[in-house]
C-alpha cells in the first residue's frame, strides 16, 4: 500500500472515532484529521465507508446508545 493511501486510511479511521465519540462539527473533524477541504473529506469518507460522515455519525452514535 502506498504511504499516502495508508495515511489517508489512518486519518479516516480517526475521523470515524471522532464522529462517534464527539459532537464536534464535521468540518472541524475534517480539519482536525488533516483534510483542508470538507467536500474532499466527505467524498473520501463516503468512498471508504459507503456512507456520508453525517450518516455514519447517526448510525454509530445510535448503536452506542448516544444521540445527537
Amino acid at each position: 500500500m502506498p504511504p499516502a493511501r495508508y495515511l489517508q486510511q489512518l486519518r479516516l479511521r480517526e475521523a470515524c472515532r471522532l464522529l462517534v465519540e464527539s459532537d464536534r462539527p464535521i468540518n472541524e473533524i475534517a480539519h482536525a484529521v488533516g483534510f483542508e477541504d470538507e467536500l474532499y473529506f466527505s467524498r473520501r469518507f463516503r468512498q471508504e465507508n459507503q456512507m456520508a460522515p453525517s450518516e455514519y455519525r447517526r448510525a454509530y452514535q445510535l448503536q452506542r446508545g448516544g444521540g445527537v
